[in-house]
């Protein structure tokens, strides 16, 4: 969801590229502010547009760096990176998350979400434990 190598990781950036190019299936990512998104999707060997969006159970799901709205319609996922704090929550219909970020987190702790069939959930970088669930 944004500043993949830059502002979003202050390591090698290299480690960052060894891991994305090491997934056996497409990777989805947008650019975030810090990103440039041509010569860094070249080296990362993805695609980085400013937004994406797919279907997925019934929901429409829209990839975006910062939210652009408040609001979204019912049956909307919005997930957005940029201020690397976490939050997951619906309202209206439409699901919010922010994953926060693993390497520069400004909140409590690292972090990740995961979508599945069920729901969404936010996970603690450093030990698994699930933060926060929310059911379809």
């Amino acid at each position: 969801l944004g500043d993949l190598l830059h502002g979003g990781y202050d390591g090698d950036e290299n480690a960052v590229i060894r891991v994305i190019s090491s997934f056996k299936k497409g990777v989805l990512a947008v650019a975030g502010n810090c990103d440039d998104s041509y010569s860094d999707g070249l080296a990362l060997g993805v695609e980085l547009p400013g937004e994406r969006s797919f279907s997925f159970r019934g929901f429409e799901v829209r990839m975006q760096h910062r939210p652009y709205c408040l609001r979204y319609p019912a049956k909307t996922i919005l997930l957005n990176g940029h201020t690397h704090r976490k939050i997951l929550y619906g309202d209206s219909g439409a699901i919010y998350c922010n994953p926060g970020s693993i390497s520069l987190p400004r909140d409590d702790c690292a972090s990740y979400a995961v979508m599945d069939e069920e729901g969404m959930a936010l996970l603690n970088a450093d030990n698994g434990l699930i933060l926060e669930r929310l059911l379809f």
